[in-house]
């Protein structure tokens, strides 16, 4: 029986993945190779599995395997068994039964690296070397063949190569209890990291609680406060906080509706009369002004020439006359006037005029003025806060920023339109850029603190904390230099004197118990005053070891109306 496709198993390879690799092979005769103490071989279920696969799928499926237990099971279920793959490939082999099969048990594999005195008890080694004794056939190094092992009982004799020999010099039944104290290592290992985990956490998360009832009054805490974006670190003990200037930007489009107007239209024309009084002609150059008794301004559109004034038969004088055109300065049915209209001519007092004037139309159009683009600037500026301020609140990453402080300009501002340009509205476009200067809150309130302290009543502390509000001031704020001036107010408590701020560190690790008993002591009051909890609660009853995990709480008790406040 030839077989066409081998799958080869590790010791450990589960009965799923044999089916699957049997699935997977291209082969219809298929033999399987199964290492000694391998796990398929250990359940004649397994084995079932597999025949009942290889019917289902219509291949011939061998086994080939030295292991003992294996090669009866796999007979058991109808499974050809075969000693090696060379005996599965050949054309004359056949299939081995159990009853058939050489004793495999006494088939025992050397490392041929070992000396003698190494060798079990009772192994005899034969040795084909290259050296020649009484006319017998010298081997060449290169040419040596896999040693005869053989049990003193003669029973059994297997020969494999010293590569293979070499591979597996340690008995079958070594590896799979090494493999266990491997598996029981990892084990092992695996529930230490498991543990060192736990513990870690435990000691990372746990946070703690310390409210303290203590009898105290009601206090307002002033100080002038420096917040300096240059510092390295705070110095409260003066009074000056680090902060830290962040800048947003936004550019901003918006449409301004244009404010501005301007009349437009058909100027006003006429034929009228010039009158010259003089006894000499009078000449009127273009363009010079002509007002009628109304007031509305007109000009001569071309030059005339009006003759003297002369006298009739009778000797009465008649002036001299010739008509002209003239055109109003500006459009406007206002500017259309009668016949019986009279004008003065600019710079000449000989000269009248009369007549009607016609043709005048009004339009009023709305255009861009100054005005309306310097207030687009303050517009665009006025229309930027919100939009910045959660991008300035972003950046903080939960430093406190006083809004009054922001400081917004408007950079590359520009108008589609210009002054003067006909438009119902323009559009105005600007780059904002808002700035303010940070700062913590704890960082103001130990300042606030330390500063207020000089002003606390003799034999008393300021007992500030978290809990209590401020109010500020701004008094300057220069973005350019990094600094800015706070006044502050804070709404605190003074009671006995007591060192707050070293608290948490004294604490510590300590079992709550102890911890309550020094928090007591520090702070001068009863120990029923002082309540803490641990959260998670898994039983140990110790303090964190962090002191950044330890909060303060203070319930002030009022000592003049003894409730709390």
């Amino acid at each position: 029986m030839i077989m066409d496709d081998f799958i080869y198993l590790e010791i450990d390879e589960e009965i799923t993945s044999v089916i699957d690799r049997l699935r997977e092979s291209k082969g219809k005769r298929v033999g399987i190779v199964v290492p000694r103490g391998a796990m398929v071989l250990q359940s004649i279920v397994n084995l079932k599995l597999i025949q009942r696969e290889a019917e289902k799928i219509k291949k011939f499926v061998g086994i080939i395997t030295v292991d003992k237990v294996g090669r009866s099971l796999a007979t058991q279920v109808g499974l050809p068994v075969f000693d090696d793959p060379k005996q599965a490939e050949s054309s004359q082999g056949e299939p081995q039964h159990e009853n058939e099969h050489k004793a495999v048990s006494d088939v025992i594999e050397i490392d041929m690296s070992q000396s003698e005195d190494e060798l079990p008890e009772g192994v005899n080694v034969n040795y084909y070397t290259g050296e020649s004794h009484k006319g017998e056939k010298v081997e060449k190094p290169a040419e040596k063949v896999a040693s005869k092992v053989e049990r003193s009982a003669g029973a059994g004799f297997a020969a494999k190569p010293l590569g293979e020999a070499v591979k597996n010099k340690l008995p079958a039944s070594v590896e799979p209890k090494r493999k266990r104290r491997f598996l029981g290592l990892k084990i092992g290992l695996s529930i230490a990291v498991v543990i060192i985990a736990i513990v870690g956490a435990w000691l990372y998360l746990t946070k703690a609680t310390v409210q303290v009832t203590i009898p105290a009054e009601s206090y307002e805490a002033k100080a002038d406060i420096k917040v300096d974006a240059t510092l390295m670190a705070s110095k409260p003990e003066e009074g000056i906080i680090k902060g830290t200037l962040i800048t947003a930007e936004k550019d901003i489009s918006r449409d301004i509706d244009s404010t501005g107007t301007k009349k437009v239209g058909n100027k006003a024309t006429g034929n009228i009369t010039f009158y010259n009084d003089a006894g000499i002609a009078q000449s009127i150059e273009a363009q010079t002004g002509v007002t009628a008794n109304d007031g509305k301004k007109f000009i001569l559109t071309q030059s005339i020439s009006i003759p003297k004034a002369s006298l009739d038969a009778s000797g009465k004088k008649v002036q001299g006359s010739v008509e002209g055109k003239i055109e109003s300065e500006e459009s406007g049915t206002e500017y259309n006037l009668p016949s019986s209209m009279t004008y003065v001519v600019s710079g000449n007092n000989y000269v009248t005029a009369g007549g009607e004037t016609s043709g005048g139309t009004s339009e009023e159009k709305k255009i861009v003025d100054q005005e309306d683009i310097s207030g687009a600037e303050d517009s665009l500026v006025a229309s930027a806060p919100q939009q910045l301020k959660d991008e300035l609140t972003k950046q903080a990453k939960g430093e406190y920023i006083a809004e009054s402080a922001i400081s917004y300009e408007a950079q590359n501002f520009s108008t589609d339109k210009n002054a003067g340009d006909e438009a119902d509205s323009f559009t105005a476009s600007a780059k904002i850029v808002a700035k303010v200067i940070t700062f913590k809150e704890l960082d103001l309130r130990q300042a606030v603190a330390k500063i207020a302290q000089k002003d606390v009543p003799q034999g008393k502390s300021l007992l500030a904390s978290e809990d209590d509000t401020f109010t500020l001031e701004i008094k300057s704020s220069d973005i350019p230099k990094k600094e800015m001036s706070l006044s502050v107010k804070m709404a605190s408590h003074v009671g006995n004197a007591s060192n707050i701020d070293g608290i948490p560190a004294q604490i510590k690790g300590k079992s709550v118990k102890d911890a309550r008993q020094l928090v007591a002591q520090l702070m001068n009051v009863n120990i029923d005053n002082v309540q803490i909890t641990v959260k998670p609660n898994v039983g140990l009853v110790r303090m964190p070891f962090f002191t950044k995990n330890i909060k303060l709480k203070f319930e002030y008790k009022n000592t003049n109306e003894n409730s709390g406040t």
